[in-house]
């Protein structure tokens, strides 16, 4: 399998080189159960992501991350293959991380805490990542660590006591689905 990664939507303000590290474990973590057994080909056009996978990095926040996907590897039996391309021959990736997604908001802990003492525990949260999601499981826009699936229209949600907080675009189709799941849930809009 070949993967060509972009850090999408990875904290700013840190290196371009702790970004695609980033993604490489990020990405491993969201689909390691789709690549246990096999060989992963990744190629990133960063230079220095590729020699840290391969030596290890003096920096310890770059290490640190290394030293994820050398587990996370090691755990699921998967062949890493990391491979640097020149950006000109990254062109496709290249774009999709300069991906903005505006629909990436979330509920504070506090709300969250006191909307689940009044109708829950809530056990799904059916629009979330893994930096925002509100319980173990959660359905996601893209693969993310420890997501339950991508796409929660492509899940029935009656057997869950649903926390829905969707991008305002979806709120129509939210409801429609819910009347079709006969689902549950707090919906916050």
């Amino acid at each position: 399998m070949s993967l060509i990664l972009c850090g999408i939507n990875q904290k700013k303000t840190k290196s371009s080189t702790w970004r695609e590290l980033k993604a490489v474990s990020n990405i491993l973590q969201s689909v390691h159960n789709q690549l246990s057994g096999k060989l992963v080909k990744i190629y990133t056009d960063n230079q220095n992501v590729t020699k840290i996978i391969k030596k290890g990095s003096m920096k310890s926040e770059l290490q640190d991350i290394a030293l994820d996907v050398f587990n996370i590897c090691l755990d699921n039996n998967i062949v890493l293959e990391i491979e640097w391309i020149p950006r000109d021959k990254n062109i496709q990736a290249d774009e999709l991380s300069k991906i903005f997604d505006f629909d990436d908001w979330g509920v504070s802990d506090i709300i969250f805490k006191y909307f689940d003492r009044l109708w829950g525990p809530f056990n799904c949260d059916l629009f979330a990542d893994s930096r925002n999601k509100k319980v173990y499981r959660f359905f996601s826009k893209f693969f993310t660590p420890g997501t339950s699936g991508v796409d929660a229209f492509a899940y029935d949600w009656s057997a869950f006591n649903n926390w829905i907080v969707p991008p305002i675009y979806l709120i129509t189709r939210v409801i429609n689905y819910m009347l079709i799941c006969k689902a549950k849930g707090a919906f916050i809009i």
